[in-house]
């Protein structure tokens, strides 16, 4: 037995999605014509991946030189005398 699509068994749910369904079919369309393409990137060279997942102290390093994000190390003794 089918499972009829949620689409048209629900048309309230359509109306707050089509936005979606245009934006989708747009986007498939100009990779199509090959106006975009798109590329896989594994999970390590990712560095958005520091803005979306919880990382190791290693991954997280490598992010943020991969995002240009080094920050100098600031010493732990202190300016004040």
């Amino acid at each position: 037995m089918l499972k009829p699509d949620i689409r048209y068994t629900n048309p309230q749910h359509h109306r707050r999605t089509k936005h979606i369904d245009i934006r989708y079919h747009f986007i498939r369309t100009e990779q199509e014509q090959g106006v975009v393409s798109v590329e896989y990137i594994p999970s390590d060279k990712q560095p958005a991946d520091m803005l979306t997942k919880a990382l190791s102290s290693p991954r997280h390093l490598k992010c943020r030189q991969m995002l240009r994000m080094n920050v100098d190390p600031v010493g732990s003794e202190g300016v004040l005398k």
